[in-house]
């Protein structure tokens, strides 16, 4: 599996010069424990061979997988510009968001701003912002019975 990740980087040395440079200044490593095929934080680049191999991740899907977590590092999010006080969870949606809107995914499927009635192109925190308050709604389930049809 280390092979095939470095590989890809090396590919990346011509063609995506940034990204190269983001991941040479990161700590590559295995981690089986955790519950993602690739994920990026505190100067390592984890990646979960196991979860990899089982979810049979093609070489491009990982590609992809990795290219993720670059832009992630270099726009900072949704660790270093996360608004304060938000959820976990807003941050990470709406990092997502963004990628997705702007990086031609073709292997990740990420949540839409339309899946959550937000409109497209706004920025990273703008994203999270509008996502916190939808996120901190109570959840209300409708118990009520149907209304009789006459």
């Amino acid at each position: 599996m280390k092979e095939i990740l470095t590989h890809i980087i090396e590919q990346w040395f011509l063609t995506e010069p940034a990204l190269f440079r983001i991941f040479c200044i990161q700590q590559l490593e295995p981690n089986t424990q955790m519950r993602c095929p690739v994920r990026c934080g505190g100067g390592r680049v984890q990646y979960n061979p196991e979860m990899i191999s089982r979810s049979r991740v093609s070489n491009t899907e990982l590609e992809e997988l990795l290219r993720i977590e670059m832009i992630r590092l270099l726009l900072k999010h949704p660790y270093e510009r996360r608004p304060e006080g938000c959820l976990p969870e807003s941050a990470s949606i709406g990092s997502n968001m963004v990628i997705d809107q702007h990086c031609n995914l073709k292997c990740v499927q990420y949540a839409k701003a339309a899946d959550f009635q937000l409109p497209a192109n706004e920025c990273y925190e703008w994203y999270v912002n509008k996502l916190d308050v939808l996120l901190r709604q109570p959840f209300i389930e409708d118990d009520t019975p149907p209304e009789p049809q006459s």
